[in-house]
């Protein structure tokens, strides 16, 4: 009996030296990340673009997750100038500082139209707001482009006029000429009511005059052949035509004038009076 137990004794000792312990339970795995959120983008840091008279302000935009890539969507608001209609045939550009570019084409505008344009479409997951640029864009014009974080850039050239000039109208009474602003612009009017951007090799020289009638006790009648402008000794086309208005003894009336000048013109200079005898000069020096 001893020895059939120090027997049992011995087996239960051999299989207890062969088992090992149990391994521990491996660690929990971490929880999945939660999904990238939606990224509003701040629309006010991105200026007002305006190109043929036409303002396009951003409204509203997002990045929202989609996958391992993000969908971009950018609202814009498109207002047209209220007296003209813009003949458009160009491109709506939404590019991010990584090269990403969300495109869409744009038509021509009615007079006082107000259009809500949408720009959408797949993006990097990363894709950042900061140094995303809107340009406008048309094929053989300068384009317009406005960044965010950024001032709009100027899209004219301020002309400094050289005083004033007396000259006699065509029948010899004085009338005197005062250049009260003046500027090469990229946009302007076309005649039959439409407004446009300069072509690359052009630009529009606006000019605003006021007219004094001094001498002329019976009245004054100044219309477009009272004006010429000449840009490096040659005379420009106007742009719109413009209605000649009669002026009382000592009042005076104010001319906005519209010409069409070659974009790399040096000397600009308004001849007034130029259809009477003696018409003067009024120099248009380009602002330093």
């Amino acid at each position: 009996m001893q020895r059939r137990r120090f027997a049992l004794a011995l087996a239960a000792a051999a299989i207890a030296g062969c088992s090992k312990p149990e391994p521990p339970p491996p660690p929990a795995a971490p929880p999945p990340p939660p999904p990238p959120a939606e990224r509003k983008l701040d629309v006010s840091q991105l200026p007002p673009l305006q190109y043929a008279g036409v303002v396009f302000e951003a409204k509203s935009g997002v990045i929202a997750p989609a996958g391992a890539d993000a969908t971009a969507t950018l609202a814009v608001q498109a207002t047209a100038p209220s007296k003209a209609e813009v003949p458009l045939d160009g491109q709506l550009t939404l590019a991010f500082a990584n090269g990403t570019q969300l495109r869409k084409h744009l038509q021509g505008f009615g007079s006082g139209q107000v259009a809500d344009l949408a720009l959408s479409g797949s993006v990097p997951a990363g894709t950042a707001w900061e140094g995303a640029t809107l340009t406008v864009s048309e094929s053989g014009k300068p384009p317009q482009t406005v960044t965010v974080g950024q001032p709009a850039p100027a899209t004219g050239i301020a002309l400094a006029p050289g005083g004033e000039a007396v000259a006699p109208s065509r029948y010899r009474d004085p009338v005197t000429y005062r250049v009260t602003q003046a500027a090469l612009e990229l946009d302007g009017p076309r005649s039959g009511g439409f407004f446009e951007r300069a072509t690359d090799g052009q630009r529009f020289a606006r000019i605003r005059v006021t007219v004094l009638n001094k001498g002329a006790k019976n009245g004054v009648s100044i219309g477009q052949e009272a004006f010429e402008l000449r840009a490096d000794g040659q005379s420009m086309n106007t742009a719109v035509g413009l209605f000649a208005r009669a002026i009382a003894f000592n009042q005076s009336a104010d001319f906005e004038l519209v010409y069409r000048v070659p974009a790399d013109a040096q000397k600009l200079v308004l001849v007034v009076g130029a259809d009477g005898k003696k018409p003067a000069q009024i120099e248009l020096a380009r602002a330093p």
